[in-house]
């Protein structure tokens, strides 16, 4: 009859005891437990951290461009941040309609901002493989205005 167990039942066997659940008679010295417990938390610790920092450009940028519906609120100065002098407050896909708004400090090619509306718009962000030094990393690139509503 054979012994089935699952992988708790394996690595509590290895912290606490010297023998194999499945197999009573094999045992593990000090050397070998010490070797899979380091091999398995080395797994884990890089599945942990390869989990940490993971944000919203990481889509675009695997992808090199996506395709995003923004509203765009109006324009603000941005204290020359990334060389601009001025800023869109934008809410982006899902946070459309919110009361969250960011600043989007990079312009947006062929849109032209006409202060007093809000802009319902279709965009196109592009990685840019080799931006310059202080040059943000993305393009965006105005495709479609929705709605264009005066506040």
């Amino acid at each position: 009859m054979s012994y089935y167990y699952n992988g708790y039942e394996l690595l509590l066997s290895l912290i606490f005891t010297t023998t194999m659940p499945a197999n009573p008679g094999y045992t593990f010295n000090n050397k070998q437990r010490m070797k899979i417990l380091f091999a398995l938390l080395t797994c884990l610790s890089l599945t942990l951290i390869s989990a940490v920092g993971k944000d919203t450009t990481t889509a675009v940028t695997a992808k090199k461009q996506e395709v995003i519906n923004m509203r765009i609120g109006e324009q603000v100065d941005c204290d020359g941040t990334q060389g601009n002098t001025t800023c869109f407050m934008v809410q982006k896909g899902a946070s459309i309609g919110k009361d969250s708004w960011e600043m989007l400090p990079e312009p947006i090619e062929g849109f032209n901002y006409e202060a007093g509306y809000v802009y319902d718009v279709t965009v196109k962000i592009e990685v840019l493989p080799n931006p310059a030094e202080g040059q943000s990393s993305f393009q965006y690139t105005l495709v479609n205005i929705l709605s264009k509503v005066k506040v």
